[in-house]
């Protein structure tokens, strides 16, 4: 994230209207260079990873933690059944 600001203390009324305009074309012309770089950072990035045949996992992050959550109550539930971990 990046934040401009360009400070206007002390300066002419006209002379703020220019600066704000040179302001926003150089904003709009970084923001335009951030775009390309998004875009081109999506189109080059590698499809997902095959699975199996024909099959492709994708995951949410919320569901990977479930599957963790899920995975460790067995493990604890087995421990338990066995006597604990003394």
């Amino acid at each position: 994230m990046t934040q401009w600001v360009e400070r206007l203390a002390g300066v002419s009324h006209r002379e703020a209207c220019e600066r704000a305009k040179t302001f926003g074309i150089r904003t709009d012309a970084e923001i335009k260079r951030y775009e390309g770089q998004l875009s081109r950072t999506r189109v080059s990035s590698p499809p997902p990873k095959q699975n199996a045949p024909g099959f492709t996992l994708e995951l949410t992050d919320h569901e990977i933690d479930q599957i963790a959550i899920a995975y460790f109550h067995e493990l604890e539930k087995g421990v338990q059944s066995s006597g604990g971990y003394t």
